[in-house]
């Protein structure tokens, strides 16, 4: 038995099991308000629609999956001009893709659903655009996992979780399904500037 590393393990852990758990609530609570605020049907067309504008997730976790032990070799090797330069090109690629995939949004949900679900042909390119967000959050994180401030990542994560909750109440009574897209674009941006400005104080 190891008290310091029993101890650095835990403080390391513990933040994030509301930050699990609150991201499971940014991804759900949607689609549940969804369906009691409005209607099941809606509910279904907007479940296709995430469904498909998360799509682009398959390509994140590649990505992420290669880059976050390459990045933590990097920084432990004082490399950071060269993350910099990776980072920035995997960025603007990963705009391409998300790009691309706006633009064969309504082939790929007349593959998905008959045409009673066409409606979320104008839901996926919000989603889509805001998965980019969350590749950004991710890029961002890496810091602060390799310095240990796990804490920042649940504080974002919270505060995303109750701020969608919050819009989603207002915007489902005004514009109706649709304006569940719009929270979670605005969401996952809050999140990547969040940890932007994070991470710029960490690593000064």
């Amino acid at each position: 038995f190891e008290r310091t590393v029993w101890r650095e393990s835990l403080m390391f852990v513990m933040p994030l099991i509301p930050h699990y758990l609150s991201q499971r609530i940014l991804s759900q609570s949607d689609r549940i308000m969804i369906s009691s605020m409005i209607g099941n049907k809606e509910a279904g067309i907007y479940s296709l629609a995430y469904s498909v504008g998360m799509l682009l997730m398959l390509v994140n976790t590649a990505l992420d999956s290669t880059m976050n032990p390459w990045v933590f070799r990097k920084l432990r090797d004082k490399e950071y001009k060269r993350i910099r330069e990776v980072t920035q090109s995997l960025i603007i690629f990963f705009a391409l893709c998300v790009w691309s995939f706006i633009l064969v949004v309504p082939e790929l949900v007349k593959m998905f659903a008959s045409s009673e679900y066409y409606g979320a042909i104008y839901i996926v390119p919000v989603i889509a655009i805001g998965s980019y967000f969350i590749y950004l959050y991710v890029q961002f994180i890496y810091f602060e996992y390799y310095i240990g401030k796990t804490k920042y990542i649940t504080i974002a994560t919270v505060v995303s979780a109750a701020t969608n909750i919050i819009l989603n109440y207002i915007g489902l009574r005004i514009f109706g399904y649709t304006a569940a897209a719009y929270a979670t674009f605005i969401c996952y941006a809050i999140y990547a500037l969040f940890h932007y400005i994070v991470m710029k104080r960490l690593c000064q």
